[in-house]
């Protein structure tokens, strides 16, 4: 090192430097460090991903929010939200009505069908399970 000069860091560094034994590279590091940089490459591609997912989504949330807004202030909203909608739950009404009166027209032989084919597959579900235990046991 220079006497002269004792903060000339670079004289410092090669000493120090020179000095040391060069030590061999570890066989697995280059795997080591492909693996690390790919994990990053992936981590970004990940990230890029999902800001276009959300922005895209986001967008998309956007367009309906406008269009049903649209809708509406084409088709006078505020009169079909004031007055309703006549008709438009005919369907509804009519199914509706239809389970109604299918729930009250159920009669004990249908229950007893139904009854025992639930039985009956219940019974199936636990002979198969307890054959299964018997087997792994066995």
């Amino acid at each position: 090192m220079d006497q002269h000069n004792p903060f000339n860091i670079d004289a410092l560094i090669e000493d120090v430097l020179t000095s040391e034994r060069m030590e061999c590279v570890p066989l697995n590091f280059h795997r080591k460090v492909g693996k690390c940089v790919r994990i990053a490459a992936l981590r970004q591609r990940e990230q890029a991903r999902f800001r276009v997912t959300i922005l895209l989504v986001s967008l998309g949330m956007i367009a309906i929010m406008g269009s049903g807004i649209g809708v509406m202030a084409l088709t006078h909203g505020a009169g079909m939200r004031n007055n309703g909608l006549p008709g438009a739950f005919g369907f509804l009404d009519q199914y509706s009505t239809n389970f109604s009166l299918y729930i009250t027209s159920i009669n004990a032989n249908h229950l007893l069908i139904s009854s025992a084919s639930i039985a009956a597959l219940g019974f199936a579900i636990g002979l198969l399970s307890f054959q299964r235990s018997v087997r792994k046991q066995g």
